[in-house]
């Protein structure tokens, strides 16, 4: 009881020796916040136009080789008609 009277008391003595400083560091705190923000959102703009749209690439030759992985365990049945559908989606 005695360590909540203190800090109350502490309290009320800074906030009458510096009654703006809470508003203050709100202010403060709110200019930072939206400066990052505002330079994040920038900086995220200007990396988007960086990227080349696939439309605006040039057709590939001679296509990589593409490899398609299916993990299976237990389908013996099913195996070769999961294969086949495989194949007709390329």
């Amino acid at each position: 009881m005695q360590y909540a009277i203190f800090c109350r008391h502490y309290f009320l003595i800074f906030t009458h020796l510096y009654p703006n400083l809470f508003i203050m560091i709100l202010f403060w705190y709110s200019v930072i916040l939206f400066v990052t923000t505002l330079a994040l959102n920038l900086y995220l703009l200007w990396g988007f136009k960086q990227i080349k749209q696939v439309s605006r690439q040039p057709p590939m030759n001679d296509p990589p080789p593409l490899a398609i992985i299916i993990p299976v365990r237990n389908e013996e049945e099913d195996l070769e008609k999961a294969l086949q559908s495989v194949c007709h989606i390329l």
